[in-house]
């Protein structure tokens, strides 16, 4: 019995020793291995979503198995090329797991109605030939493998467009490969994004900025990414503390489709899904921002020919950004409403100052143009802003004081008597007569008593009163405008807020 025992010891030793022998030997020949966490599991082989990487808790790469996978070596010796696609050629779709991932995302000019912003995506496929060649998780150059085909779309543009920047150095890792087969893929790309923009409500507005990610050669987008993806179940996160924008992110919608290179072909939607942003209010994970679930569904999608040779995959991301307007308020808004308020400090002003009405007035004019030329460089557009409507309604408050000081002054000067007739040359001379001393004066020619040491006194004209309904129109119009161009005032920041705010929710 004890005989027994100690040859099923020795049995299982020996197989121990087979199996550390053969490890040993596979991790030798397989180069370079990174033991980095994948973040989740992507899906069983030939699911294309991915799979898990088995690896220790350091880093064991080999700088010598790294340079016979970047030569390729390794590749060639299994009869591996890149030019023909994985699995079986009769399946028209190879499923593609992919997330995106926004950051840097600029300033969106209202001249140019572009904006700058890079784009990561994270790319995970099946490749049933690779599987095998390695022990862990390997970094394998991209060029050597066979990868996904895909094109951003029109209003895309990439920011550098040379050979240079399009091309990657093998320095530069981005490709892993998984003993399974699975191979993970990180590509970024800096860009600038034509967005068509409607100003009617500028700078009350929210924008909405759709562009497209196409996928040619049997590429199927399937938004469930795995590798390296630290939000589970969100194919799309923003960085939120990379936004360099006047413009806040408030949602994120998302749609994969079938496309048709025929214009006649509908496009038909199997994946979508809609995210609500508060990015001010981020306190975690703010890198990989994914919101707020608003909606998701997925949709088997049987209404097209799917498998047309005309037909391709697309995946659409829609933002919609809303302006900061702190930066308008203290900038245009709050100044034209001091400018309105200080125009209206002339109806308390006296009348016959006239000087100084005058030039409150025209100075409150010059400054509020002056004011709106402040605003940033538009496209010539055929409607009317929001900003504009503000800016002539300020612009015919300041006037309109100008103007109601000008009807003041008239009636105020209608009825004034004109200057009395000019006195008598020669006046008449006192003649002087022995009267007693308590004689205080004499007679003088006509009529008027004269002074005692031959003066004159000249006659004084008869004064013609104002009339006073005249001199009361005018002050009515100056009580009635005190009261008056404040209400009006009000009642226009009530309708101008209330409408662009109940206008731009609906539109």
């Amino acid at each position: 019995m004890d005989g027994g025992k100690l040859g099923c010891w020795v049995f299982a030793l020996a197989i121990a020793l087979m199996v550390q022998t053969s490890l040993s030997q596979t991790e030798t020949t397989t180069g370079p291995t990174n033991t980095t966490s994948t973040g989740g599991n992507g899906g069983g082989q030939g699911s294309g979503q991915g799979g898990s990487c088995v690896g220790g808790a350091s880093d064991t790469a080999d700088w010598g198995a790294w340079l016979r996978w970047r030569s390729g070596e390794i590749l060639y010796a299994m009869n591996y090329t890149n030019a023909t696609r994985p699995g079986d050629p009769n399946n028209r779709w190879i499923d593609v797991s992919v997330g995106v991932r926004l950051s840097n995302i600029g300033s969106l000019s209202e001249s140019s109605m572009q904006f700058e912003m890079s784009i990561d995506l994270f790319l995970s496929w099946f490749d049933d030939r690779l599987a095998g060649m390695s022990s862990h998780m390997t970094p394998v150059p991209g060029r050597h493998l066979w990868n996904p085909v895909y094109a951003m779309g029109e209003k895309v543009d990439p920011l550098c467009s040379d050979e240079g920047c399009l091309t990657q150095s093998d320095d530069q890792i981005s490709t892993w490969l998984c003993p399974d087969g699975n191979v993970h893929h990180i590509a970024k790309q800096d860009v600038k994004i034509t967005c068509a923009m409607n100003l009617r409500f500028y700078p009350l507005d929210k924008q909405e900025c759709t562009f497209e990610i196409h996928g040619y050669d049997s590429m199927r987008f399937v938004l469930n990414p795995s590798f390296q993806w630290v939000v589970p179940g969100v194919p799309v996160v923003t960085d939120a503390t990379s936004i360099h924008s006047q413009f806040e992110v408030t949602q994120v919608d998302f749609q994969a489709k079938y496309n048709s290179f025929l214009s006649s072909v509908h496009h038909c939607s199997y994946h979508k899904g809609s995210y609500g942003y508060v990015t001010d209010a981020c306190t975690k994970q703010c890198e990989n921002y994914g919101g707020s679930k608003l909606s998701g569904a997925e949709d088997p999608c049987d209404d097209t020919n799917k498998g047309s040779p005309n037909t391709y995959t697309t995946l659409a991301i829609t933002m919609y950004m809303k302006r900061r307007l702190s930066y308008y308020m203290m900038e245009i808004y709050v100044p034209s409403i001091t400018i309105v308020c200080l125009s209206w400090v002339a109806f308390w002003i006296n009348r016959a100052a006239v000087p100084a009405r005058v030039a409150l007035g025209i100075t409150t004019v010059l400054t509020m143009i002056t004011q709106s030329t402040r605003v940033v460089d538009m496209p010539q557009i055929s409607y009317v802003r929001a900003i504009d409507a503000w800016l002539l309604a300020c612009q015919c408050m300041v006037f309109g004081a100008l103007l109601e000081y000008a009807i003041v002054n008239y009636y105020d000067r209608k009825h004034k008597p004109k200057t009395a007739a000019a006195a008598p040359t020669h006046p008449v001379k006192v003649v002087r007569l022995p009267n007693p001393p308590s004689e205080k004066g004499v007679i003088n020619g006509s009529g008027e008593k004269g002074s005692m040491n031959g003066h004159t006194k000249p006659a004084e004209p008869p004064k013609k009163p104002k009339n006073p309904e005249d001199e009361g129109i005018a002050a009515i119009i100056d009580k009635a405008a005190r009261i008056l161009f404040p209400l009006s005032y009000i009642g226009f920041n009530i309708f101008y807020w209330v409408y662009y705010s109940v206008a731009d929710q609906h539109h």
